[in-house]
């Protein structure tokens, strides 16, 4: 289970790389997304940790990786 930080927020981007997931909170229009992390081989109960913030031209709606 994951817990927020703060108060509870829209996020549609999700994405796991090696051991660790990362999400990234849907934001408004012209404001910075938030991308957050939580180790997957955490205890059941986790809370995200903020490690900065994305320039987007529009609302997250997704995620992928690539080289």
């Amino acid at each position: 289970m994951l817990r927020f930080p703060a108060k509870g927020f829209d996020a549609e981007g999700l994405v796991v790389w090696h051991d660790q997931g990362y999400l990234i909170r849907k934001s408004g229009k012209g404001k910075k997304a938030e991308l957050y992390r939580w180790p997957l081989t955490a205890d059941p109960i986790v809370t995200l940790e903020e490690i900065g913030k994305l320039e987007v031209k529009s609302p997250v709606t997704g995620a992928a990786l690539s080289r």
